[in-house]
């Protein structure tokens, strides 16, 4: 797990011009798409794949105007960010295949394909990006601005069914379009889909979201401090951290699982101790639905100590079971001190375990001051030791399994279509052997809530979806005679004669 790899300093100046902004790359961006227009006019016209292409560069070029450097980390840079590098990559290889694959199999121009992935490129995301809101949807309603907090995509949550929904929904109105063949063409893009979604499934793994429940297995993996993961164990009281456990919240008690909750920005805790994220699903905010009632009664319940770990520094400082933690003060190295608890009168056990996780993984050399009181006297005293090295257990390698998983099925739908004699031939193996493997890996997270009281999880529920589509396809494509609808579409072009002497 690498969240954050590197930074670009936004001081950075090309030839004197500022890098981000109103600056180098917003206007070469601009230069390219006139470039690119200017010659097109001059060679033919204007097509639509030209309007599509200076479309998609304007929104990138829009994203680098105004959005980039507000992302970019004061004292830091611009972050470049583990998931999104291979995101990105995701998105390159298998745009090329893509490409490719219709270039060789059908002799479809390379400038369909690539007006074709330009397509499915942005509406996968806003597909992704609107999947992820959708399951999560109590959350951003309860927020203070919910379109504002829907718009910050670029803070994590994608999901990669909604990224597969919305290319295809997409990719169905161009080939509408184009007169293309919905099959045929959905025959090609299986196999560069799961070269992307393996490449996609690297960068969960370098985030350190979509990860496998706790197991004692030999092949688990453990992600360090302060890692979704993590967070997960503290909140269902399955590591001690800071040598305690603490009293669930009613979220807790009632979900097996993770319920992420968001704390006030403007705290103590989130400036100095910001977990870095930037990927898929998990972004610190809430992973179930949450009313206002049972989010009031979470803000309401008490940061009461459960177990504490014996022969730890807790132990030994004074810490006892039953004890309410009313405010924590975080002292450093140097005599600095800050309270993670700001203006709010007790900490809530969430936002304590969300503390204590941040603290883990940045200020892991701190001390921690606890104001706490009993209940039987309620007798306020201060408590101070310092933070103990974290614990963290072992889980399933959902991640790598999903690696694994899509380019070993890219390779099987690559050897077998060359025997299908029809069109949706690989279309139906992809749905059929990737619904089946996405829900059996399903049952080995810890990071998703039963969705629509199924006990299933959305994942799941949309797998089962997928297959059941597969078998009405199936049944269409095998009750009628086997054909290649694109086999004489585009011609191969004849090499020109050289002249006669």
């Amino acid at each position: 797990m690498r969240q954050t790899l590197f930074y670009i300093p936004t001081e950075m100046k090309i030839l004197g011009i500022p890098l981000l902004g109103n600056g180098f790359l917003f206007w070469g961006i601009v230069i390219l798409v006139l470039l690119r227009l200017i010659w097109s006019y001059w060679k033919s016209s204007l097509r639509s794949d030209d309007y599509s292409f200076a479309a998609v560069m304007g929104i990138v070029a829009l994203a680098v105007r105004f959005l980039l450097p507000k992302i970019a980390d004061a004292g830091h840079g611009l972050p470049i960010r583990g998931y999104g590098v291979f995101l990105a990559l995701a998105f390159s290889l298998g745009s090329a295949a893509l490409v490719y694959r219709g270039r060789k199999k059908w002799n479809i121009p390379s400038d369909t394909m690539l007006s074709l992935v330009l397509w499915c490129v942005v509406s996968g995301i806003l597909g992704a990006r609107l999947f992820y809101i959708i399951e999560y949807l109590p959350s951003y309603l309860n927020s203070p601005n919910p379109l504002a907090q829907a718009l910050l995509f670029y803070e994590g949550g994608l999901v990669v069914y909604g990224g597969i929904i919305g290319g295809m929904i997409a990719s169905a109105v161009f080939f509408w379009r184009y007169r293309l063949s919905l099959l045929a063409m959905y025959d090609l893009a299986a196999p560069a889909l799961l070269l992307g979604i393996a490449f996609g499934r690297l960068g969960c793994l370098m985030n350190g979201c979509c990860f496998g429940a706790v197991c004692d297995a030999a092949y688990g993996i453990v992600f360090p401090a302060g890692s979704p993961a993590h967070h997960s164990q503290v909140e269902h009281n399955r590591v001690f951290i800071a040598g305690l456990k603490f009293a669930p919240s009613s979220a807790t008690t009632e979900s097996t699982s993770t319920t992420i909750l968001s704390t006030t920005p403007d705290t103590c805790a989130e400036k100095h101790d910001a977990v870095d994220h930037g990927g898929c699903s998990c972004c610190w905010i809430p992973k179930r639905s949450v009313s206002e009632e049972e989010q009031e009664r979470i803000n309401s319940t008490p940061a009461k100590i459960a177990e504490v770990e014996p022969e730890s520094a807790a132990e030994k400082a004074g810490l006892k079971s039953g004890m309410i933690v009313q405010r924590l003060i975080v002292a450093q190295n140097g005599g600095q001190s800050y309270e993670t608890t700001g203006d709010r009168p007790f900490l809530n056990v969430s936002d304590l375990q969300l503390s204590l996780c941040r603290l883990a993984a940045n200020r892991a050399d701190a001390e921690l001051i606890f104001v706490v009181t009993t209940p039987e006297n309620n007798v306020s005293q201060t408590i101070r030791f310092p933070m103990p090295p974290a614990e963290t257990l072992p889980v399933y390698p959902t991640q790598i399994v999903s690696v694994v998983g899509a380019f070993c099925l890219c390779l099987l739908i690559l050897f077998l279509e060359r025997f299908g004699k029809r069109d949706g031939f690989a279309s139906v193996l992809f749905l059929f052997l990737y619904s089946i493997g996405r829900f059996h890996i399903e049952m080995f997270r810890d990071d998703e809530a039963s969705f629509l009281r199924t006990g299933l999880s959305i994942a799941q529920n949309v797998s089962i979806g997928m297959f059941l589509l597969g078998v009405i396809i199936a049944i269409f494509i095998y009750t009628r005679p086997p054909q290649h609808a694109l086999a004489n579409r585009f011609p191969a072009e004849k090499p020109a004669r050289s002249p006669s002497n």
